[in-house]
């Protein structure tokens, strides 16, 4: 398991989030009041996004397990997806959820239909994988930026379980594929998957 350290930012004074005309409680919105903690919570990203110090913060949340406010530009839920998608820890990290119905598509994609393009670029990773083509050859035979190949090729190796549903719109591709980089860097650390039950 990854520990990081807990860092002190008492010596920083001239951080963003301790500028004279920020009011602390920005970074810690009532959320029983949703539009005006929509609104905090905007004005706590924006002041952290400028912040040198913003990944150390969200880190040092994310490792002592702060549950409120927002930290280097993330609220505590944000922080949890961190650690889930990470796959901390000695057990595999944990899928994303199924939709409760398949998701409707919402951004145009080839011929605007995102079902055929998903189709598109799992194809071009399968004829890559099989050998059929090189890396360039299959995405270029599939209209495909070689990132967007790389994304459906580590879905197709660490997630196989998840292509039906995100062919289906169960499971969006960005989640999955995410899921399947926090996969690979969990067997990448774990050595054996035997050690820890997980034989296919």
């Amino acid at each position: 398991m990854t520990t990081l350290a807990l860092v002190s930012f008492n010596d920083d004074r001239d951080l963003p989030c301790r500028a004279a005309n920020v009011d602390p409680n920005v970074f810690y919105p009532d959320m029983s009041h949703s539009a005006s903690a929509d609104v905090a919570i905007k004005t706590a990203k924006r002041i952290c996004g400028g912040c040198p110090r913003r990944v150390a913060c969200a880190e040092h949340a994310i490792a002592a397990g702060e549950t409120l406010g927002i930290w280097g530009g993330l609220t505590a839920a944000e922080r949890g997806e961190q650690v889930r998608l990470r796959g901390e820890g000695t057990s595999r990290p944990v899928p994303p959820p199924r939709q409760k119905k398949p998701f409707g598509w919402y951004r145009t994609g080839q011929a605007h239909n995102p079902a055929g393009a998903v189709a598109n670029m799992l194809s071009a990773a399968r004829a890559f994988l099989a050998g059929d083509l090189t890396r360039t050859a299959a995405a270029q035979a599939h209209g495909l930026r070689i990132g967007k190949l790389a994304e459906a090729v580590a879905i197709l190796r660490y997630a196989p379980d998840m292509v039906g549903d995100v062919e289906a719109g169960w499971v969006q591709w960005h989640p999955a594929y995410l899921y399947a980089q926090a996969v690979k860097r969990w067997e990448a650390g774990s050595g054996d998957r035997e050690q820890f039950g997980e034989v296919a």
